[in-house]
């Protein structure tokens, strides 16, 4: 694999390698995911499988960029096509694997079970979006910059355009205000 992808840049064909390397990286992280879904029906609970999809995922794209990055002349900024192509991936999966925990979800009898899983499900995306930012930043800027911003450690992290508007996050904000405002209404009209 690794000989194939070196040879785009001496062909002068970057964008081809990288496009085909992305396919390449989703194509490993869709079947990843069937792997933890049929683990998910078996043994994990949901928030273990989105732990267990996200952690795969950064381990994606920490050990990739190094070749990406050292066949693509030092240029972390090929990653940033990458990312963005894998995002897309990432959030396909996450959103099947978010509608099996809604299909499979009984809110109107397990409600604390429902609030615990989503929240842990909530963290464990928060903890993967900050990854996906910080790498996504690191690559996109010269070192320099990334240099002086980690001296600033209060810093608030910025998060891309691909990880912000996806289905994923719009899913998670449709169960927030569908699902948990009526609950907390109710129970603020009840006390």
């Amino acid at each position: 694999l690794q000989q194939s992808f070196q040879i785009f840049p001496l062909i002068n064909q970057p964008k081809l390698g990288l496009d085909l390397y992305s396919k390449y990286i989703c194509n490993i992280i869709n079947d990843k995911s069937r792997d933890i879904i049929v683990l998910q029906k078996k043994k994990l609970s949901i928030p273990q499988s989105f732990l267990h999809l996200f952690k795969m995922c950064s381990m994606i794209i920490n050990n990739h960029s190094q070749i990406i990055i050292r066949f693509y002349n030092d240029d972390k900024k090929s990653m940033i096509s990458i990312m963005d192509n894998l995002q897309k991936e990432i959030d396909l999966q996450s959103s099947l694997i978010l509608d099996i925990f809604m299909d499979k979800s009984d809110l109107q009898n397990k409600k604390d079970e429902f609030l615990s899983d989503f929240l842990i499900i909530l963290g464990y995306w928060s903890m993967f979006q900050k990854f996906f930012s910080i790498k996504y930043k690191e690559f996109s800027e010269d070192e320099e910059m990334v240099a002086q911003e980690e001296s600033h450690e209060q810093s608030v992290t910025h998060i891309p355009k691909c990880l912000a508007d996806n289905q994923f996050n719009t899913k998670l904000n449709t169960i927030i205000h569908d699902s948990f405002k009526p609950l907390f209404q109710k129970q603020i009209k009840d006390n």
